[in-house]
């Protein structure tokens, strides 16, 4: 049995997914739901900025 994304940390997710190969039905408008995709990591990060949260920046790293 596979753990779900709250089991093993993740704060945000869209459940489990199974990463299957995402060839349902096409939407010619967004294939492959990248546009969707693309739309809610932009609003994901405008959302943390907001909060002042900058997940994606690594804690300790060198600086030049």
């Amino acid at each position: 049995m596979h753990p779900t994304p709250d089991e093993i940390g993740f704060d945000l997710h869209d459940g489990k997914t199974m990463n299957t190969e995402g060839n349902g039905p096409i939407d010619p408008e967004d294939p492959k739901l990248i546009f969707s995709l693309s739309r809610r990591a932009n609003a994901f990060m405008e959302k943390q900025v907001e909060a002042r949260r900058y997940p994606w920046r690594q804690q300790g790293t060198a600086t030049n």
